[in-house]
């Protein structure tokens, strides 16, 4: 960030990171993996309170609460993630010719 006084021009360093808090309103920056969902929605099960978790994981409360009715409605297997799915050049090829 450039700020101009009196036509001199001074840089400012960017803003530090706060390691406690690692959400930007509201969006993960960092992912979660597959055990740490669990580990979450276990320890939710067990009666700790949103708070207590944002705070263990770094994750807003709605985010959380959001994540968890996910797991609920849909199983524990909603957290993983799945592969990229390979499509043979054969297959591209008649896809493209379909169309």
């Amino acid at each position: 960030m450039i700020k101009t006084y009196n036509s001199r021009c001074s840089v400012l360093p960017p803003k530090k990171l706060d390691r406690k808090n690692l959400t930007f309103w509201g969006v993960f920056i960092m992912k979660l993996s597959y055990d740490d969902k669990v580990q979450i929605y276990e320890l939710r099960k067990q009666g700790y309170s949103l708070e207590k978790l944002s705070n263990k994981f770094g994750i807003n409360n709605s985010n959380l609460r959001y994540m968890i009715k996910l797991i609920d409605r849909y199983g524990i297997e909603f957290g993983k993630k799945g592969k990229n799915r390979y499509y043979s050049p054969d297959l591209k090829q008649e896809m493209i010719h379909k169309v």
